[in-house]
Parts: C-alpha cells; sequence; structure tokens
C-alpha cells in the first residue's frame, strides 16, 4: 500500500517510470550484494540546473532508503564504484538497459530538469533490474518530487522476489506453479 502511494505521488507531480525488467533480478542476489547492510551508489547526470555532486547523490541516496529488499540497506554514494561489482545505478539523461550500467561520467548526459531517467541494479557491465522514466522539473536536491521518484524506483528496482517468475519458474509455465 505505500509503494502504491509514493506510485502515485510520483506521477502526481509529473515524474513516472514508464518501463522496467527484472530479467535477471533475484531477491537473494539483491540481499548478497550488501552483505555489510550497505550498497554501492552512482549517480551521473543531474536533473539540477548547476550540475551534480554530492548534495544530488545524497538526496537520491535518502529517497532510495528503505526500498531494498533488506530495508535497513543503506545506499553509498560513490564517486569510483566497482565497474566489476555490485551497484545502483541512477542516470539522469539518455541510456539502455544495455548501457546502464556501463555509464562512468556525466558527458553528454542531463544538466537540468525535466530530465529522462534511468536506474539499473548493476553487477557489473550488466542491468539485473531496470527502470526508465522521466524526473520532473525540480527546484533543489531536497524538491519531495526527487524523493518520491527515488521512492517509487527503488521498490522498483528491488522487490522482495522477480515478479516475472514464480518459484524459480517462468510465470506463463503452468507446470513451474505452487
Amino acid at each position: 500500500m505505500a509503494a502504491l502511494a509514493v506510485s502515485l505521488a510520483a506521477c502526481a507531480n509529473g515524474s513516472r517510470i514508464n518501463h522496467f525488467d527484472h530479467g535477471r533480478y533475484a531477491g537473494s542476489t539483491a540481499l548478497a550484494a550488501a552483505p555489510d547492510g550497505e550498497m554501492a551508489l552512482a549517480v551521473y547526470g543531474s536533473p539540477l540546473a548547476g550540475g551534480s555532486g554530492d548534495e544530488l547523490a545524497a538526496a537520491v541516496a535518502n529517497g532510495l532508503a528503505g526500498t531494498h529488499v533488506d530495508h535497513r540497506t543503506v545506499f553509498v554514494p560513490t564517486n569510483n564504484p566497482d565497474l566489476t561489482g555490485y551497484r545502483t545505478v541512477v542516470v539522469f539523461g539518455p541510456s539502455t538497459p544495455e548501457t546502464v550500467c556501463q555509464v562512468a561520467s556525466n558527458e553528454g548526459l542531463a544538466t537540468a530538469s525535466p530530465a529522462p531517467m534511468t536506474a539499473a541494479f548493476c553487477y557489473g557491465g550488466e542491468a539485473l533490474s531496470y527502470v526508465s522514466g522521466q524526473i520532473t522539473e525540480l527546484s533543489n536536491a531536497d524538491d519531495p518530487a526527487l524523493k518520491a521518484q527515488m521512492q517509487i524506483t527503488g521498490f522498483t528496482l528491488f522487490p522482495p522476489e522477480n515478479p516475472h517468475y514464480v518459484s524459480d519458474c517462468q510465470a506463463d509455465v503452468p507446470i513451474c506453479r505452487d
């Protein structure tokens, strides 16, 4: 119910999620990716006029708080993520499921809002789960619209289990259902 309320709030302010995919996602993988209760977070581009920086990354991390499968997991912003390991990536600007986990700089990305937004739970260069959408015009990093967008993004990236599968089987295979 809380996720629905956040979703409606995000839509009401003009931000939205257009597409999501959980292709290689498993809740157990998300748990294993943050064994010490921390998940690396890389933020690229900026929906704020004047650029990005530590303030934006902290606001994104704050918006993602409580959305991981283990709600105690803390998203820790980093400027130099391990590109071979697990991390959460948020890109303000154009990217795709194939490129979001390979973004490594702000070059060619958004410098103001409204802007396209993508996010992924990554392992190396692969998106295990992926979200794309639009972020509305923001006044500053503390804008409630940014927090609402990050909450729905996080809940979409990190569901308790992959919604495409039931009992580790594809959902459209009747014999696999419990």
